[in-house]
């Protein structure tokens, strides 16, 4: 990896990772009016899943290199940083910012040392690029989580400076990540840059839990009839690409008054669509695609649905399936995130353009074609 301006993506062969490479390839910024291509490194676990490789994206505007690593291990982390101070010390291209998409989570709501060992990392890591590594002005990019903010009431919008909580095992390991980036910032040259994720989607859905209230909706299981919680709350989206995008604007971003705390160089955006999606409006449209008709939808009271997730989660234990509702899942059941993205727009000139509302009938319609198809690309997604 020698000349040229680099990229450094930390978890990039994912979902996210893969719609970025796509998006730098697009930007002119990046890749406009260039002798020679933009240089990504892709430091990951593994390679890209196979069929979606690089060969997407047009090898004379962004150049990959893979470094198959695991952030949570020490001499993989020590592999990586060698590599990276080796390109910050040459004398052609610069490091353009480094992008941290690495995480590690799952339903399960349980203590998991992978969780430890990234967070460990992360420790070792950020402190490294802050110091050595990351040139005059570059960010620092993480990409964090709607699940790590305190839900809102319908009406009232989530800010950047909204409250944060940590209510399960993932969002608090999020948690733990930006405040150690909060600490570093007041020595760091270039902006400490907090993105906060809504559920993220695609064409085809690939958002874990919207796709598993899809997959129960098509079932004939009575399940899909009842709802623990408040059925015209819901959770705020945004579409893979569009997400790219905001990445792509926080890379552009170099120290300014405009752009951040001068005192601490910390950035805090929301990057969501501004409109819920209730559980209801979701229930009606699948019910009606998949299924042909409108499902009957019964709120009960929470201890019911507790129970049941309870004994139906032991009986899938006992034939040998992994089910996705669970118990602690119940309490969460309701929930309802709606964001005012005015600061985001004015830091990085994103705002959304797109709204899942308007797009699910086209994913619903991906579904009913192919049925087989749509459950075999959602389920390539880890939960």
């Amino acid at each position: 990896m020698s000349g040229g301006n680099t990229v450094v993506v930390l978890g990039g062969s994912g979902f996210i990772g893969r719609a970025l490479l796509r998006a730098l390839a697009d930007d002119p910024h990046f890749t406009g009016n260039r002798q020679t291509p933009l240089r990504v490194l892709n430091v990951d676990t593994g390679p890209l899943p196979a069929g979606e490789s690089s060969q997407d994206v047009d090898p004379r505007k962004v150049s990959v290199e893979y470094c198959q690593a695991d952030l949570g291990d020490a001499a993989d982390r020590a592999r990586v940083l060698a590599m990276l101070r080796e390109r910050a010390g040459e004398s052609k291209g610069k490091i353009l910012g480094v992008v941290v998409l690495a995480a590690y989570y799952d339903f399960r709501d349980q203590p998991d040392a992978r969780y430890d060992s990234l967070q460990a990392g992360f420790a070792e890591l950020f402190p490294l690029l802050v110091r050595e590594v990351l040139p005059e002005g570059a960010p620092l990019i993480f990409a964090s989580s709607m699940a790590s903010l305190a839900p809102t009431e319908p009406g009232q919008r989530l800010t950047h400076d909204s409250e944060r909580v940590g209510l399960w095992h993932y969002p608090r390991y999020k948690l733990a990540a930006e405040d150690l980036l909060r600490e570093l910032a007041t020595e760091a040259r270039g902006p400490i840059v907090e993105l906060v994720l809504a559920g993220v989607y695609s064409d085809h859905c690939e958002l874990v839990p919207l796709y598993q209230t899809l997959r129960l909706l098509k079932s004939a299981s009575p399940e899909r009839w009842f709802y623990p919680g408040p059925t015209d709350r819901g959770l705020t989206y945004v579409h893979v690409d569009e997400t790219a995008r905001a990445f792509c604007a926080a890379l552009k971003l170099r120290n300014s008054a405009d752009s951040a705390d001068a005192s601490t160089n910390h950035i805090r955006c929301l990057i969501g669509q501004t409109e819920p999606l209730t559980y209801r409006k979701i229930h009606a449209l699948a019910g009606q695609k998949l299924r042909g008709r409108r499902p009957l939808l019964v709120r009960i009271p929470r201890v019911f649905a507790w129970l049941g997730a309870h004994v139906l989660g032991a009986l899938a234990r006992l034939i040998g399936k992994r089910r996705f509702i669970q118990p602690w899942m119940i309490r969460f059941a309701g929930e309802h995130f709606e964001f005012d993205v005015a600061h985001t727009k004015t830091v990085l000139g994103w705002s959304p353009d797109r709204l899942l509302a308007n797009e699910l009938p086209a994913i619903l319609d991906r579904a009913a074609r192919d049925w087989p198809g749509f459950t075999a690309r959602n389920d390539r997604r880890p939960w």
